[in-house]
Order: structure tokens, then sequence, then C-alpha cells
């Protein structure tokens, strides 16, 4: 796979309750601030990256 420039992902930040955004732009990211998962989304599901670190 090539590497791919993704220029307007979006970052959100949610609690595990919350219903994450369905319309969000694949590549976006989002940080559960209560369980510190995060989450990428690839167009279609949200998808839980294990050992990922919050970024900063």
């Amino acid at each position: 796979m090539a590497v791919v420039l993704i220029p307007r992902a979006q970052r959100y930040l949610a609690l595990a309750a919350d219903a994450k955004p369905a319309a969000a732009l694949a590549g976006s990211k989002l940080l559960e601030t209560d369980t510190g998962e995060v989450y990428v989304f690839d167009g279609a599901a949200w998808t839980r990256l294990s050992g990922a670190r919050p970024w900063p």
C-alpha cells in the first residue's frame, strides 16, 4: 500500500457511551476520553486501534 495523505481528516473527543459520528471523513480519529481508546473511521465504520496512544 502507498502512503496516503488525508488532508481533511477530523479529530473527535467523546465518552465511551457517546454515539460515534456516522458522517465522519475517512481517516478521522476519535479519542474516548474516559477509556483512552482511539478509533479510526474508514469511511464505513469505526475501528479501535490496538495499542494506540492519544494524539498530542
